[in-house]
């Protein structure tokens, strides 16, 4: 390429121009950029732009938006390649638009003509084909258009580009075979097989491979699988191609087996019959499953008019008690079994499945066979089996089946007979061919847990901590395994205290601490080897990819960009651990490891990951974070961009539905994001970590989810520090003092706001001043000895500066905390005045997630002036945004503004239902200033019902709760009406309350101190 212009769209879109990076935080730049591209050097309609842009919804005025988003995409493209003679340029061409740009200049056209030169080569150059075919698909580099939000291109365009892509593949495939690059081919072939499970050319071609490099048994079982996935997915049988090519194989086995085929007879069913009962003894101390048992054994009782073999099937994590599940409720069921119970285990000792030849001998032998009558192959020996135990009544407990197929030819054909499967993972062909009832074991309740390992130490330990006991519960994972493993531990090691335990437990080799051998049984560790051992070559490098990061919850994009493959190979793979009970599926395609699993994939992380590919993958994990964080905050936040040259503000997007998109995204992956920066900063990843950080501070000051952004905060200073970058240090700083401020901790957050303005003084930075004055203003406002004045001085300046540099989300901001300062000072009308700015400045922006806070406040001032049912208004329409969007702080100050109108009107019962309602979020939240302001007007409640004493205890607990949390109004108010309330139960005897006195002069002093000079007066009238 001789220019240096560069696009991608074969994956994310981007721009570069030597080594700049164009930087498109707009959907609809994004979007038109991508457009053009596609139609590089050619007109493009305005129509067609149009339609890409806005889908089957454009605005009134198209055709202005369009040339405005056409002008700053032009600007846009200048700024990447600001010379003088530039080589592209976006140029008016009839009813349309041409980006004019160098041929090679993008992706998609270079992957074009490579694809074209290899056709032209087709059947003359094998090696010439195959090298521009594997050029042509080194272009991809994920979804085409990946981070362009445009229906019409996703609906119109990708679905080609994919087809193209499959075409290349398919080409280069039969090109690889021809050439006879068998070893080189067969591992792309099992990756291709999972991104395109139903591409029939693919999957013909991994058959033949495996034939051809001699796996015939893995050749057979990929055919047989493909198969059954097409009937299961479609109801359609593979085509004739690959039919014949299975034909072939078998064929080819047939010629090397060595054993001749049995007899076509059955031998005599004479020999008499010997009844077993070989099922275990009950495992003591089994804790909890009441309801399981229950469904195991209602399903397994014989019924007379039953058709078919009933079948249950108990999936689980490794550890999690399913064979003593099995066995417990086998020994409930023996009456009804009397003709046997059988039991055996379909995995050797090494944990490979056993050959079927053997299990099947085994059962026969059971059923009273002599050895010498028991020979031939699988087929055979299953008809056997299934004429011994004809209308006999027979219980078989199959345990650890280890894979498919295993269990189908042990199925009695008697519906006399019952069967009990015990495995890690899913059996599908159970469900389809015996309708069988599968029942997923999780690990037991926290309770249950604490029971299991009392139980396991009783008599061993004199009175054991209780909240030792529940610790270890949970650092056990409650996982049935592990407890018994402890408690069996901590009873034979009485010298070891439960102290010490515990703590090895909360260490970095919590595993070691849950071995007392080197058994499945004994050893949590090997346990979990087990499984892992049995799953597929990429299932294996995914687990691990995975366990880089652990405790995250994974989806498909997040974890396609830790693994390095596509986000369709990601979601498989996903499924695959899940079947396998190493993930555990959380709703709409969220998987989380269990604590204990997640230990174990971090070891096997470090152990098997190569450190290159390691690194390589968290560079794209992070990237893809932070780019995908900073564009959220670019439509959420009106902070400058902190990796910008000029401290330029983001420039909050106007556009509603992408803000909900974003804020839905954030609040989806808010707890993964904490988890990255925590393990970023464990792995010496300052830069991404920061970069996080700053990001979620836009998302958090409007959630504000204050334990977690204190959490983050920490981990995001910590980093700066780290790195040495004062001008980081000085943002962490306030990003901190933000968040101790939301957790009433107002000392530390000023000291925190101190230390950042003197850095920033320091380094001449002002284009966080607009910032810094907010967070000023709130530790003045929010502190336990309010400095109104200072307060209302810098929202005051902050107000004019975010006039003057146009940034309306802020100015919303001022006139917001203004008008709550000037209501805590005693001036609701001002207050309204502010309240009514911000609600217009919300409502012109359409920021949906800001509107539903703006109607609350303004709501309670109204309440405040007596304006009754424009309060109503405001507040009816807070209600049903907070509810719609599942916001949970407008919606619990919206319902506290009720209860204040309510008491108001004197509608007690209201009142009571709305505070109620507020309360339970606001505790659950922490939203200590609601919950505090909630309890006096409970108080409040109770007295308008003639409750005196409980409104006495609520407003002795309020008081209480304000002073903790350094809440002076509060506790103010407490006070007032706990004096109020002496002087109403005083006025039967007509004598003064001295009380009353104490309680008037306590809060007179609290208001003093704290600079409340409205309430001084209020008190002192």
């Amino acid at each position: 390429m001789t220019s240096g212009v560069r696009f991608t769209i074969l994956g994310p879109l981007t721009a570069q121009y030597r080594g700049r990076t164009l930087d498109l935080s707009a959907s609809k730049q994004r979007t038109l950029l991508a457009s053009l591209l596609l139609k590089a050097n050619t007109p493009v309609s305005i129509d067609e732009l149009t339609r890409r842009l806005w889908d089957d919804a454009p605005p009134a005025r198209f055709r202005n938006a369009l040339q405005v988003h056409i002008t700053r995409l032009r600007s846009a493209l200048h700024e990447l390649e600001p010379t003088a003679n530039p080589t592209m340029s976006i140029d008016r061409i009839h009813d349309g638009y041409q980006l004019r740009i160098p041929h090679d200049a993008v992706d998609f056209h270079r992957f074009t003509t490579s694809v074209t030169d290899a056709r032209n080569l087709r059947g003359q150059d094998l090696p010439g084909e195959r090298h521009l075919l594997d050029s042509a698909l080194r272009e991809w580099h994920g979804e085409p258009f990946g981070s362009v939000q445009s229906r019409s291109l996703q609906r119109d365009v990708v679905p080609y580009l994919t087809f193209e892509k499959v075409r290349a593949i398919e080409r280069l495939v039969e090109v690889e075979l021809q050439l006879g690059l068998h070893d080189q081919l067969l591992p792309r072939l099992h990756e291709l097989v999972l991104e395109f499970p139903f591409n029939e050319r693919i999957r013909h071609a991994l058959v033949l491979t495996l034939h051809l490099v001699g796996e015939l048994p893995s050749a057979v079982e990929s055919y047989l699988a493909y198969e059954a996935d097409l009937d299961r997915e479609m109801g359609v049988a593979p085509g004739d191609e690959i039919r014949d090519l299975y034909r072939r194989i078998i064929d080819e086995r047939g010629r090397l087996r060595t054993h001749p085929s049995p007899p076509d007879a059955l031998p005599d069913s004479d020999p008499a019959w010997r009844t077993h009962h070989q099922l275990p003894s009950d495992i003591d101390f089994l804790v909890g499953r009441v309801d399981e048992i229950e469904t195991v054994v209602e399903y397994l009782t014989p019924l007379q008019h039953r058709a078919g073999v009933p079948v249950v099937t108990l999936v689980g994590a490794p550890g999690v008690g399913k064979t003593a599940l099995a066995v417990r409720a086998a020994h409930q069921l023996e009456e009804l079994y009397s003709d046997g119970q059988w039991y055996l285990s379909l995995a050797s000792p090494d944990g490979n499945p056993r050959p079927q030849s053997e299990i099947l001998s085994e059962l026969l032998q059971s059923s009273g066979l002599e050895t010498t009558d028991i020979r031939g192959e699988t087929e055979y020996l299953s008809k056997l089996l299934r004429t011994r135990v004809a209308q006999r009544r027979i219980l078989i407990v199959l345990d650890d089946v280890v894979e498919d197929g295993q269990v189908i030819p042990l199925i009695p054909g008697s519906s006399t007979c019952a069967v009990i499967t015990v495995s890690r993972e899913s059996r599908p062909e159970l469900r389809v061919a015996y309708a069988s009832k599968v029942i997923q074991i999780g690990t037991l309740s926290t309770q249950e847990s604490v029971d299991l390992l009392a139980a396991i130490l009783d008599g061993e330990r004199s009175d054991p901590n209780p909240d030792t006991l529940l610790e270890i519960a949970e650092l056990c994972g409650r996982l049935p395994l592990a407890l018994r493993i402890a408690g069996s531990y901590l009873s034979s090691r009485t010298w070891v205290g439960l102290d010490d335990y515990a703590a090895r437990l909360r260490g970095h080799d919590a595993l070691s601490a849950l071995e007392l051998g080197s058994t499945p049984q004994t050893a949590v560790r090997v346990a979990f080897e087990v499984s892992y051992r049995h799953l597929a070559a990429l299932s294996r490098r995914f687990f691990a990819s995975l366990g880089q990061i652990p405790t995250l919850r994974f989806n498909a994009a997040n974890s396609a960009r830790l693994a390095g493959v596509s986000i369709e190979v990601a979601s498989q793979l996903l499924a695959n651990l899940a079947d396998a009970s190493l993930l555990e599926h959380q709703g709409d395609g969220d998987f989380e490891f269990h604590d204990l699993i997640a230990s174990y994939a971090r070891e096997v992380s470090t152990a098997d990951l190569d450190i290159v590919d390691s690194h390589k993958s968290l560079d794209a994990f992070y990237g893809w974070y932070v780019s995908t964080a900073r564009e959220a905050t670019a439509l959420i936040s009106p902070l400058p961009d902190a990796r910008a040259e000029s401290g330029s503000a983001t420039g909050c997007s106007s556009a509603s539905d992408e803000r909900a998109i974003t804020l839905r995204w954030m609040r989806r992956e808010s707890t993964n994001l904490r988890k990255a920066v925590e393990e970023g900063n464990r792995r010496g990843r300052y830069v991404q970590v920061v970069d996080i950080a700053y990001a979620m501070l836009g998302y958090f000051m409007t959630e504000r989810d204050y334990p977690e952004w204190y959490s983050v905060a920490q981990q995001g200073l910590h980093a700066a520090e780290e790195l040495g970058d004062r001008k980081w240090i000085a943002i962490m700083k306030v990003d901190l003092a933000l968040a101790m401020q939301g957790l009433h901790d107002i000392d530390g957050a000023a000291d925190h706001l101190g230390e950042s303005r003197k850095l920033l003084d320091e380094m001449s930075i002002t284009e966080y001043d607009m910032f810094h004055l907010h967070s000023l203003a709130r530790n003045q406002l929010q502190g336990p000895r309010k400095n109104l004045p200072a307060s209302i001085s810098f929202l005051l300046q902050g107000l004019e500066l975010s006039v003057l540099e146009r940034n309306r989300l802020m100015e919303a901001s001022f006139h917001s905390d203004l008008a709550m300062a000037f209501h805590a000072d005693g001036s609701p009308r001002r207050a309204y005045d502010h309240y009514t700015e911000a609600l217009a400045i919300y409502t012109e922006d359409n920021n949906v997630d800001a509107l539903p806070t703006a109607r609350a406040r303004l709501a309670i001032a109204c309440v405040a002036l007596r304006r009754y049912d424009e309060a109503q208004l405001h507040l009816t329409s807070a209600v049903q945004a907070g509810r719609e969007q599942a916001t949970d702080f407008p919606l619990a100050l919206a319902l506290y503004g009720w209860t204040l109108l309510s008491l108001q009107r004197n509608r007690f019962a209201e009142a009571q239902r709305t505070c109620t309602e507020a309360r339970t979020i606001a505790r659950t939240r922490g939203f200590t200033a609601i919950e505090v302001n909630l309890g006096n007007a409970q108080a409040r409640i109770l007295v308008g019902q003639g409750q005196y004493d409980a409104a006495r205890r609520r407003l002795e607990e309020t008081a209480e709760f304000a002073r903790s949390i350094g809440h002076p109004q509060a506790e103010c108010e407490a006070l007032i009406e706990l004096a109020r309330l002496e002087s109403v139960q005083a006025l039967p005897s007509g004598s003064a309350s001295p009380r009353r006195a104490e309680l008037v002069a306590d809060a007179l002093r609290i208001a003093d101190r704290a600079g409340l000079s409205t309430w001084v007066r209020t008190i002192e009238t």
